[in-house]
């Protein structure tokens, strides 16, 4: 067996065993599980495809495999998936130490502004009065 070969079952163990973690310890549904399992094997492929070792992993492989294997979903299911893919890499970190750095706290989105209540932003006019009213009330 060479080298790729043993890094992809070494993977697909690691990714057996961490379904197996999911179905015991969060009680993931089915469906949930296809999900999960579906963001794995592009992320395991992304691994084999360009020979990285799970020990050599960094932020710029996570972003690039989001980048190019979820770039064509909507931003809910991109945000779904990269989610999926935090948890995985927190369990690569703290259960089995397969990862030299926590990568699942670096792993983050966009800001998503289409909801319900959409963030509200000062107008250059309102910032005016509030630095105004701030200088007059510290100086009286």
């Amino acid at each position: 067996m060479n080298k790729k070969q043993q890094c992809c079952n070494d993977m697909y163990h690691i990714c057996q065993e961490y379904i197996s973690y999911l179905t015991k310890i969060q009680q993931s549904g089915p469906t949930q599980i296809k999900a999960i399992i579906r963001v794995l094997q592009a992320f395991g492929c992304y691994l084999q495809k360009n020979s990285i070792e799970l020990a050599n992993l960094n932020i710029e492989h996570v972003n690039n495999v989001l980048m190019i294997s979820y770039a064509i979903h909507v931003k809910t299911t991109q945000r779904l998936y990269r989610s999926y893919l935090r948890c995985f890499l927190r369990y690569l970190y703290n259960e089995r130490n397969l990862i030299r750095q926590n990568l699942a706290d670096l792993l983050i989105g966009p800001p998503m502004f289409a909801k319900a209540k959409p963030p509200q932003f000062l107008r250059s006019i309102e910032i005016s009065h509030i630095i105004i009213d701030d200088i007059s009330f510290t100086k009286g």
